[in-house]
């Protein structure tokens, strides 16, 4: 007689009568099945999982081959994505037409099928058993749904010693097919929010490129290459302005650790406590205004870098914090006796004379060695003015889009003036006299009055004989002169903060 499929009554079948028989299944059986179930939260190497699950397949049901059926993204094909037995190997990518064999009759129903003798079975296909050279007497077939999407198929062949696969062998192999299921899902999503984070990447380095051509920027770049892929602490030192942040956002995005959060913190912007605070957490009632737990940035960012802008400004407390972290990849909260332990990459970056700072007994040795694992100095844009022009023209576009302007490009006696000019603010100060340029000038192009006064009209050369650090406290002078007084606004027109204005101010008046 012919053999009937397992065609079960129901169009949207809410439950799938084929998970009755489960109760059939032996103990060692269903403890495979937790096995199983454990595996697929081990990993998220799909094609490992499901290889294992097609041999899971073959020892459960006894039979000599299995196979991982699925649909390709047109509808039309069906693809063998994983196989084992006998001829796996040769299966693996064979395709056969959506419609054709016992497969295709499973995918059309989305019901179990068995043809305990395929030669007298009319919806059974030779093209594959032909293809391969392997004699099949028997097919067990199950559909793979997930959340009533149809994914594929499993497919079982030929019961060992000449066996009849039966209503047990259909519950088995539809558990199975749940796991493959959820596996597949995992695989999808997880490609998914991989290929966004990859999207992610790329929009950030291409927001924030580090542009230059110059022989010191070509050997930062060298040094960032070679650093990026390690997990070694680095610190970065160089002027204010010079772009170390964005050297320490390109070594992140550049490391194994790019899909992880970027973490940066300004240190001058908290006092004593609060530093601690930020970067370690408290606990409720550890001071006063702790009204409630929280999480500090070293939690927040575990897995990923944490970049200590300014770190020589941390108090002697906050450093013996910083050195366990660094030692042990441990601390507690403030205010807590829970130890805590993160896996992250420093990156510290200073422009401060640290050597100076611990001969004043203002920064702790071994901090500073624990820091410099790998020292690298951003260089000052006075060294690179042969990168200008291309930073000039990035900036501008940046600021003619962000305005609604067209920009077209810069004029020769501008581009000398910026050249020719010293550039205490370094990179951050050109960004800003470009913006300024593009919110005050007019026209098309950039020109030698839309520039700041300082760079518009420098000083006579060899008159003055005034030093760098002359030029740039008469620059700072002249900001707070034309900001009214306030610090604040003087601090954002030569884009710097606040604080480093103060300190700069400071280290004017004990100069004299």
């Amino acid at each position: 007689p012919h053999p009937r499929p397992l065609c079960y009554s129901g169009g949207a079948m809410p439950k799938r009568t084929w998970d009755a028989p489960l109760k059939l299944l032996e103990r060692g059986q269903l403890l495979a099945l937790l096995d199983a179930a454990t595996l697929l939260t081990s990993s998220l190497e799909s094609r490992r999982v499901l290889r294992c699950l097609m041999e899971l397949t073959n020892s459960l049901l006894r039979t000599e081959a299995s196979s991982l059926i699925l649909v390709d993204e047109k509808g039309k094909r069906l693809v063998f994505k994983s196989t084992a037995g006998a001829k796996a190997e040769e299966a693996m990518g064979l395709t056969l037409d959506a419609g054709k064999g016992i497969v295709g009759w499973v995918m059309r129903n989305r019901k179990p099928y068995i043809a305990r003798d395929v030669e007298a079975d009319s919806e059974w296909s030779r093209e594959i058993s032909d293809a391969l050279g392997f004699p099949t007497r028997s097919v067990l077939c199950v559909p793979i749904i997930f959340r009533d999407r149809l994914l594929g198929a499993i497919e079982a062949v030929n019961k060992m010693d000449d066996g009849a696969f039966d209503a047990a062998d259909v519950a088995l192999l539809a558990a199975l097919a749940n796991h493959a299921a959820i596996a597949l899902e995992n695989a999808r999503v997880h490609s998914e929010l991989e290929a966004d984070a990859r999207k992610m990447i790329d929009q950030i380095r291409r927001a924030h490129p580090l542009i230059g051509a110059s022989p010191p920027m070509k050997a930062l770049l060298e040094t960032i290459g070679k650093v990026a892929p390690t997990d070694s602490t680095v610190l970065l030192r160089g002027e204010s302005g010079t772009g170390k942040e964005l050297v320490a956002r390109t070594i992140h995005y550049g490391s194994p650790r790019r899909a992880k959060p970027f973490t940066c913190v300004n240190c001058t912007l908290y006092s004593e406590t609060l530093i601690e605070s930020e970067l370690f957490g408290h606990e409720q009632g550890s001071f006063t205004g702790a009204s409630k737990r929280r999480i500090g940035r070293f939690e927040q960012g575990d897995g990923g870098t944490i970049f200590l802008d300014e770190v020589g400004s941390i108090a002697p407390e906050g450093q013996l914090k910083l050195l366990r972290v660094l030692q042990d990849r441990e601390f507690e909260r403030l205010g807590g006796s829970d130890t805590i332990r993160v896996n992250v990459r420093i990156i510290a970056a200073t422009n401060e004379d640290l050597e100076k700072a611990i001969a004043a007994g203002r920064f702790r040795e071994d901090l500073y060695y624990r820091l410099k694992v790998i020292e690298v100095t951003v260089p000052p844009l006075r060294d690179r003015a042969q990168d200008i022009p291309a930073l000039v023209a990035h900036f501008l576009a940046e600021h003619a889009a962000a305005g609604g302007r067209r920009v077209g490009g810069t004029s020769r006696e501008a581009m000398d003036l910026l050249k020719a000019h010293r550039w205490p603010g370094n990179v951050r100060e050109l960004r800003n006299a470009v913006e300024r340029a593009v919110v005050l000038g007019s026209g098309d192009t950039l020109l030698p009055g839309h520039l700041p006064p300082e760079i518009a009209s420098p000083a006579p050369a060899g008159g003055s004989g005034r030093t760098l650090a002359e030029a740039e406290r008469d620059r700072i002078t002249q900001a707070i002169e034309e900001a009214g007084g306030n610090k604040s606004l003087a601090a954002r027109t030569l884009g710097i903060s606040r604080n480093r204005l103060d300190r700069k101010l400071k280290a004017f008046s004990r100069a004299h």
